[in-house]
């Protein structure tokens, strides 16, 4: 993932990075996150005693999906994040689908591109 900053005309300074979630979800798969052999535990796992069916059977009929299925169509390959890290204020913008070869645009163009960003709604808990 490549992360670039740069100043839009109005003076303020924008972050601007990349998220391509069916990519991030492969990489994630490919990682082996069960590292630690059970020798080496001191307590070893308790085996779970199943009360019903598993669900996770060979030849099942749901279609095996990617997590960027779920997306709407524009948003399926990907996104560019800007972030406005100025510190006047806290603004985030979304812009689908990314550009290609974004990482070698001008300030310029990115700039204007930022224009074509759709504003992000912040949840607040």
């Amino acid at each position: 993932m490549s992360v670039r900053e740069f100043r839009a005309p109005d003076g303020r300074q924008w972050r601007v990075w990349d998220v391509r979630p069916n990519e991030e979800a492969a990489e994630r798969r490919r990682s082996d996150r069960r590292v630690t052999p059970i020798e080496s535990l001191d307590d070893p796992p308790v085996l779970e005693r199943r009360h019903s069916a598993d669900r996770r059977t060979p030849g099942g009929t749901r279609p095996r999906m990617r997590p960027g299925d779920l997306l709407p169509d524009r948003w399926r390959d990907g996104w560019l994040v800007y972030e406005d890290v100025s510190g006047t204020g806290h603004e985030t913008r979304r812009l689908a689908p990314i550009p290609p070869q974004w990482e070698s645009l001008s300030e310029a163009e990115l700039a204007a591109r930022l224009d074509q960003a759709v504003v992000s709604k912040r949840l607040l808990s």
